[in-house]
């Protein structure tokens, strides 16, 4: 189980994440880590290291929202045939009414992928006012 992780101070915190094309439960979508009550997203990164390849589609998305966990990082949000950065826009930015997983989906269609690998990072800060 995921641990929100807050700190006593004014400091930005993140959630960081190595994932594989071929982790167990990343077709169903699984926990990354864990935002707490209030946390305010300001950055959502997901750096392609390795180029994902299946056949025809890769989509890699992260959320909150269950099942689709695309509410961050959407499937037009990333680049997953390019090494590189890829940033969430604004819009998806949001703050956690409570404690709130965050998954990650990968979605493959055509030839089964044999790689693909991506370093997610959220980052927020928490009211520790």
């Amino acid at each position: 189980m995921a641990v929100a992780q807050q700190y006593h101070q004014n400091l930005v915190h993140f959630l960081r994440k190595e994932v594989n094309y071929n982790d167990p439960g990343i077709a169903s979508g699984y926990v990354i880590g864990r935002l707490p009550a209030g946390a305010q997203i300001t950055q959502a990164l997901a750096r392609v290291k390795t180029t994902f390849n299946a056949g025809t589609t890769n989509v890699l998305t992260i959320g909150t929202n269950a099942s689709s966990y695309d509410n961050i990082l959407g499937a037009a949000d990333i680049a997953e045939g390019s090494t590189g950065n890829n940033v969430a826009p604004t819009a998806n930015l949001q703050e956690a009414a409570s404690e709130t997983d965050v998954y990650v989906k990968y979605t493959q269609t055509g030839t089964t992928a044999s790689q693909g690998k991506a370093v997610i990072h959220i980052a927020y800060t928490v009211n520790n006012g």
